[in-house]
């Protein structure tokens, strides 16, 4: 029973942390005056292709490493801003609070 409870917690997780990346490739796109066909264009995909991409449940690791590279950020960049170095996730379940530091 309880290995389902963090399986259920994990999935949450993952939900939420991609949420937060699809909204982040967005706001990142919009600093650098992009749209979602650009960043298509330097993935080598059509829209229809990224739009699918993005929406995904979870973007798996190369993916993100693709993108990040595209758009000239680092890949922790994609979950937060990271301005001081840290993102904040909370689970949309359990409500608990999860600190993200990036060290480079």
């Amino acid at each position: 029973m309880l290995v389902y409870l963090y399986i259920i917690v994990y999935l949450c997780i993952v939900i939420e942390i991609n949420k937060n990346m699809t909204y982040r490739i967005k706001e990142i796109l919009d600093q650098q005056g992009l749209k979602q066909k650009d960043l298509a264009k330097r993935l080598g995909i059509t829209e229809a292709e990224m739009t699918r991409m993005i929406q995904r449940d979870r973007l798996k690791d190369d993916t993100q490493e693709r993108i990040a590279t595209a758009l000239g950020v680092r890949r922790c960049e994609l979950f937060s801003d990271f301005a001081d170095g840290t993102a904040t996730i909370v689970c949309p379940n359990c409500g608990t609070v999860i600190k993200i530091k990036t060290e480079d």
